[in-house]
């Protein structure tokens, strides 16, 4: 089945973290939407290695980018993130105190 992560107009993803299996692939992501939308993706081990983007409150993500590696063994397929990316802009308008718009 595949994994869906909706978003309404003018939400975005505010947060991105995971676990890196020893190979550095992601092999599980977590995204959390401006909105508190998330979206889990992957399997979390005690084994793997976490990391955490975060989007500072001043910042808009315009972009989200990255690669896929698949894997294959005796019984299935699988697909993992190899590369993830963001291009990340300020919000010229925002102000402390107020939302981004």
């Amino acid at each position: 089945s595949e994994n869906i992560m909706e978003l309404s107009d003018g939400d975005f993803v505010k947060n991105i973290s995971g676990h890196l299996s020893q190979n550095n692939i992601i092999e599980y992501i977590v995204m959390i939407s401006q909105q508190s939308i998330v979206g889990r993706f992957g399997v979390a081990k005690p084994t793997q290695k976490q990391f955490n983007f975060d989007i500072d409150e001043d910042e808009i993500p315009i972009c989200l980018y990255g690669s896929l590696i698949t894997i294959k063994d005796s019984k299935r397929e699988l697909s993992y993130i190899e590369q993830l990316g963001f291009e990340i802009s300020r919000d010229k308008n925002f102000e402390k105190g107020n939302e981004l718009i």
